[in-house]
């Protein structure tokens, strides 16, 4: 598990994502956008990244690279009470309704759209 971004106090969005390319992307992304990263690739790294003090804003989990494994991510996120927007690959219609059925706030096709996602953030920001 590893942190990207602003200091260590502010509200974390939770990239649970097993591509180390996509991560360091949205990491970045974040970072620009003055908000903190912090990476879980694996159930272990999830478990630690949910044992911390560091307040959680949401996580955005990549269905690719996951398999079955996402939805047990994906139950475990809203177990804890961690608000979740799912990346899927585009036509991943499936992936879609599952990942609404286990409690995401909204899925986002894959390739994201950078403004599209910042917006969402910052629409969720008030909520």
């Amino acid at each position: 598990m590893t942190e990207s971004g602003p200091q260590r106090d502010t509200e974390a969005v939770l990239l649970v994502i097993r591509s180390q390319g996509n991560r360091k992307v949205l990491g970045r992304f974040l970072a620009e956008h003055g908000l903190r990263g912090l990476e879980a690739v694996d159930e272990d790294s999830l478990a630690t990244a949910l044992s911390l003090d560091a307040p959680i804003r949401l996580a955005l989990v990549d269905v690719s690279g996951f398999g079955a494994g996402t939805w047990t991510l994906c139950e475990r996120l809203r177990t804890a009470g961690v608000p979740f927007i799912v990346l899927s690959p585009s036509r991943g219609l499936r992936a879609s309704h599952e990942a609404l059925a286990y409690g995401a706030l909204s899925v986002i096709e894959k390739p994201v759209e950078k403004a599209a996602l910042i917006h969402l953030l910052k629409r969720l920001e008030g909520r």
